[in-house]
């Protein structure tokens, strides 16, 4: 399958981002296609991702992209302030949030943007 999606600064989102201690569990509420996810995954066998993204077609192609770690995933589609408002009770407590946020600007037509995402340990 051909992924039009490349991840962004994937190798400092691996490393800011990753797994601090053994069986954590990330939640990546912007999946996209799944790349950074599949890294993730990839990466470090012994996390487990909560897959969120309200693009049900887009998440299909997740769900393709990341069928060789299935029993490691749990998928949502939807808002995640909606995931979160009804937070399944068979996860546990996350210990990563990814959210990545991106924001282009152009005047002309080259892009030019910005990338946040941040490891969050707060749970309301």
């Amino acid at each position: 399958m051909e992924y039009v999606h490349t991840p962004v600064l994937l190798e400092e989102v691996l490393q800011f981002l990753g797994p601090r201690g053994k069986n954590e569990l990330m939640v990546d509420a912007n999946t996209g296609e799944g790349g950074h996810s599949y890294a993730f995954l990839s990466r470090y066998p012994d996390l487990k991702i909560v897959c969120i993204d309200v693009d049900n077609a887009i998440l299909e192609i997740a769900k393709k992209r990341l069928e060789k770690y299935a029993d490691r995933i749990y998928f949502y589609s939807g808002w995640s302030n909606e995931f979160f408002a009804d937070y399944p009770s068979e996860l546990r407590r996350p210990d990563t949030f990814s959210l990545t946020w991106v924001a282009v600007f152009s005047t002309t037509r080259r892009a030019e943007g910005v990338l946040v995402s941040a490891r969050m340990n707060i749970w309301i």
